[in-house]
């Protein structure tokens, strides 16, 4: 028997058996992949499913605080200047406080908010009038109003002085 002539007529045979072979593994490779990959996008499809709910409370809960800084605070929050609602603040101080002597110096960057220092000087006749004060300037949220020092001085017998030093405060929206 002549193995060359036997080997030379099988070899393509083997040739093309082995390129189909090859063919088919990479065939069933490249499905398996686009097989997981399907029933991936398909779990992540579902799982967008059912948190479409848990998104909409979410964007609803969303309005209602931009609503309750808009009807509480005058606040639009989707396009604030900090400036402007601490110079907002800073006269409403001012009109609510009219014997006050109230200096402000210029505004400051710290950490992400905006500073306007401001000092309070006022003639206090009774304990009511500083309690009073105070709480008025605790009262201030939106932008706060930091107290740094408080102090009371004699300035004549009988007569004292209530010395506030502060800061409004307001983060910046950028």
């Amino acid at each position: 028997m002549n193995y060359f002539h036997y080997l030379r007529m099988k070899f393509p045979l083997y040739l093309i058996s082995g390129v189909v072979l090859a063919l088919v593994a990479f065939m069933a490779v490249s499905f398996h992949r686009y097989d997981n990959h399907l029933f991936n996008l398909l779990f992540d499809l579902q799982t967008i499913g059912l948190n479409k709910n848990k998104i909409q409370d979410k964007v609803e809960e969303i309005d209602s605080i931009l609503s309750y800084f808009k009807n509480n605070y005058q606040l639009e929050i989707t396009d604030i200047n900090a400036e402007a609602q601490i110079l907002k603040s800073l006269d409403k101080l001012k009109d609510h406080i009219p014997e006050a002597r109230i200096t402000a110096t210029k505004f400051t960057r710290d950490m992400g908010a905006m500073l306007l220092p401001v000092e309070i000087q006022l003639n206090i006749d009774s304990y009511n009038v500083l309690v009073h004060v105070v709480a008025y300037l605790d009262s201030f949220r939106v932008p706060d109003y930091k107290i740094k020092r408080l102090y009371i001085s004699e300035s004549s017998p009988g007569a004292f002085v209530l010395q506030i030093s502060g800061a409004l405060t307001m983060p910046e929206f950028n």
